[in-house]
């Protein structure tokens, strides 16, 4: 299996990463805290290699996206299997970074979501490359039903 290059990784990361996690219904937070909390679980679920659990934190069009994007660096085909390969290919100091990651502001308007990359803090530690150079596009999510999604990859 080919190597994602860096940039697709951290690409995918953030993307996914903003594909929203379900949101504690009724529990009393914000949207803007539900959503960095969607944000900061995918973050988890990318660097834990749990593609399942970072999948539900989507849409089904940034799913199809994330699928395709795989597909075409012929990397596994389905966004389980692209989340867990991104996973395996990122180092212990990427994934403590993607852990740490903290979301400082997330613009809510009615059942749609925006975060800036700035808005993104991770704390990087030795050979970490994340987010180096990266598309500075913001991550969107959605309010499907209860719960927030991420919808665009950046």
């Amino acid at each position: 299996m080919a190597l994602l290059p860096r940039r697709l990784v951290a690409t995918l990361v953030v993307a996914l990463a903003l594909v929203g996690a379900a949101a504690g219904c009724g529990d009393g937070q914000s949207a803007e805290d539900e959503v960095k909390d969607v944000v900061t679980g995918f973050f988890d679920d990318v660097a834990d290699g749990d593609g399942a659990a970072g999948c539900a934190k989507l849409t089904a069009a940034a799913v199809e996206q994330i699928s395709e994007a795989a597909f075409l660096l012929q990397a596994p085909g389905s966004c389980r299997e692209a989340i867990e390969s991104v996973s395996r290919q990122l180092s212990d100091d990427d994934k403590k970074a993607l852990t740490s990651a903290e979301v400082n502001g997330a613009a809510v308007t009615g059942s749609r979501a925006v975060v800036a990359d700035a808005d993104i803090a991770l704390r990087m530690s030795g050979q970490s490359t994340l987010f180096r150079n990266n598309d500075p596009a913001p991550l969107t999510l959605e309010k499907v039903g209860e719960d927030w999604k991420i919808s665009s990859l950046g």
